[in-house]
């Protein structure tokens, strides 16, 4: 990263991982003191879209941080000589999320935005003692055409040896899936009780 960019590692994956969508508040901010009149706060609307100046009503549901940036800078650039631009997510949208199979309490969860498939098991009351969770499924929409993508998650490995990798960031609409076991599971190392 150049010093004139000192976002963290954190910023920048969720600038290209995090899925805007309707409720979202970002703030837009032009580098050039001649543009600074046109930057602000906005919210995206129940159709994803915003009103912003110079360009009007702009969709930006559905794309990353990074990309409605890149889309935004061109928009602009129909207008603006050189719109050099920042695009930030301010205030993210609540999050809900589908916890099913061997938790206390499935059902469907308003989550605090940045929640992980951990502190979402412990919303929804924790495990259940047939649960495994070497092998909890994630289900993520893939695109507005409602396709999903799955993973499997090893949540052992979050609790065992901290791998945050097997504990991301969870999204507006996704399903986290504790599978059953029907071996006999280590219950000292696969804690995950509920947080109330």
């Amino acid at each position: 990263t150049s010093p004139s960019s000192p976002a963290s590692p954190l910023t920048d994956d969720l600038a290209n991982a995090y899925i805007l969508g309707a409720g979202d508040q970002l703030e837009i901010s032009f580098l050039s003191p001649a543009y600074a009149s046109l930057g602000g706060r906005f919210s995206l609307l129940n159709d994803g879209s915003a009103s912003l100046p110079m360009v009007g009503s702009v969709v930006l549901d559905g794309l990353t941080v990074n990309q409605a940036s890149r889309w935004l800078t061109q928009l602009y650039g129909r207008q603006l000589k050189r719109p050099e631009l920042t695009l930030t997510l301010v205030n993210p949208r609540p999050v809900k999320v589908a916890i099913i199979g061997e938790v206390e309490k499935p059902g469907l969860y308003p989550l605090t935005p940045f929640s992980t498939p951990i502190s979402a098991i412990q919303t929804a009351g924790g495990i259940t003692v047939n649960s495994d969770i070497r092998k909890v499924i994630l289900r993520r929409l893939a695109g507005p055409d409602g396709n999903q993508k799955q993973t499997t998650l090893d949540l052992s490995q979050v609790l065992l040896q901290g791998n945050q990798l097997q504990n991301p960031i969870l999204f507006d609409g996704d399903t986290l899936i504790v599978s059953r076991t029907t071996e006999v599971v280590d219950r000292k190392s696969t804690r995950l009780n509920s947080s109330h």
